[in-house]
This record gives structure tokens, C-alpha cells and sequence, in this order.
């Protein structure tokens, strides 16, 4: 069997994939909006069930970005959920996750144009403020 046939190379799948994207990109910017709005929230009132709803929009973003191939992406989210598990000890915690947000918002927005060198940029600046190795 051709390996072409088990992969993303014709047209139709090309584009088929095109088109998630696109949704995924106004999706994401959506649900980091929702996620901004939970964190403000939580630091009004320290609510944990607002970090559970935050958790969970952080978990249905990095799955669709692992489903369209945008593998940076999950794996910075991956990291901040993570970090969530340390936020009892983070008295920046709110500052943190907002700032996290912000840079996630323009990597989506810049990729979503397409600009290869600002969404590299981006995923670059979250990789450095999570500190992954």
C-alpha cells in the first residue's frame, strides 16, 4: 500500500484540514476569552469550581490543536495545566495565567492569518514564560 494514500497529501485532505484550522482558530480565541473572564473571576472571588471550568477549556483546546496539527500549541497548554497544579504555592498565579493567555491569544491571532514568522515568535515567547526545555 502507498504511504501517500495513509497521509494528509491530496488536495481534498489538504483542504479538509485547511478548514479546521480555520475553525479551530476563531474556536480557540473564543474559549481564551471565556478562560480570561474565569481567571478575572477567580481572583474576585477564588472560586475553585472556576478553575475546574478553566481547566477544562484549556484541555478542549489542546486537544483540538493536537487534531489539526498544531502540536507547539498542545504542548505549551499541556505544560500550563500542569502548572495549575502548583497554583496554592504561586502568589502570581492569577498574573501568570493571564499573562499566558495573552501570549496564546496572539500566537492564534497571528496564525490564523497566516504569519508564519509572528506565530513562530509567539510560540517562542510561551516555550520561554513556561519555561520549557
Amino acid at each position: 500500500m502507498n504511504t501517500k494514500q495513509n497521509s494528509l497529501h491530496n488536495d481534498e485532505d489538504l483542504e479538509f484540514l485547511a478548514s479546521l484550522r480555520k475553525e479551530f482558530f476563531i474556536d480557540a480565541l473564543e474559549s481564551l476569552e471565556k478562560a480570561e473572564k474565569i481567571i478575572l473571576e477567580f481572583e474576585n472571588g477564588k472560586d475553585e469550581n472556576l478553575i475546574s471550568e478553566y481547566k477544562r477549556i484549556l484541555h478542549s483546546i489542546k486537544g483540538s490543536a493536537k487534531a489539526v496539527e498544531e502540536n507547539d500549541l498542545a504542548h505549551c497548554i499541556h505544560t500550563i495545566e500542569d502548572k495549575l497544579k502548583e497554583k496554592e504555592s504561586k502568589d502570581n498565579f492569577v498574573d501568570y495565567q493571564l499573562g499566558y493567555l495573552d501570549l496564546a491569544k496572539n500566537y492564534l491571532t497571528y496564525s490564523k492569518i497566516p504569519d508564519k514568522k509572528a506565530s513562530d515568535h509567539y510560540i517562542s515567547l510561551m516555550i520561554s514564560y513556561l519555561n520549557i526545555k
